[in-house]
């Protein structure tokens, strides 16, 4: 077990480790830094956004059978038991022949080893009509607001009618979730 699991990747001599996005297997990395330390390592994680959602539980948020908090991983306390430091922004660029990362705000940081793991962006709004009658799922955090918003559409009688684009597991689930 542990990042035993994984020794090519993991015994490799690194002094800088940078994890962009607060994704899936970012946070199982980060989980296994808390419980496996690298003591001569400097690990940062990299995030605009300090809670990450579970996805798996996405549809029971939208549905009202868990809140925000039961469905989103807060990033700063699991970093700081993985030993990492935090960085709540965005990599605006990176350089892997200098092996640096820009930041948002211009910041360079250094790294040995980048990991990338920030979630998908559908090109929905690239859909004629899109942007002006639907939602996207991901970005989630867009999601949730438009949601609400569109919760009181519903209440007011402004809207009627909902479908769903996508026929796979996570639509129907999205669907019944709506319902």
């Amino acid at each position: 077990g542990g990042l035993s699991a994984f020794p090519q990747v993991f015994c490799i001599p690194m002094k800088n480790l940078a994890i962009i996005g607060g994704g899936h297997a970012h946070v199982e990395v980060l989980r296994q830094l808390g419980l496996n330390p690298m003591p001569d390592a400097d690990v940062t994680l990299i995030s605009p956004d300090r809670h990450t959602p579970y996805s798996g539980m996405l549809p029971g948020l939208v549905a009202g059978h868990y809140t925000f908090d039961e469905c989103h991983i807060d990033l700063a306390p699991l970093a700081q038991f993985a030993g990492a430091r935090f960085l709540q922004t965005s990599v605006a660029a990176i350089d892997p022949a200098r092996r640096q990362l820009k930041l948002e705000d211009g910041t360079q940081l250094n790294y040995d080893i980048a990991s990338i793991d920030v979630g998908s962006t559908p090109p929905a709004q690239q859909i004629a009509g899109a942007r002006e009658h639907a939602i996207a799922v991901k970005p989630v955090k867009h999601l949730l607001a438009a949601w609400e918003a569109l919760i009181d559409r519903v209440r007011t009688g402004e809207v009627r009618s909902l479908a769903v684009v996508g026929g796979g597991a996570a639509g129907v689930e999205m669907l019944l979730a709506m319902q």
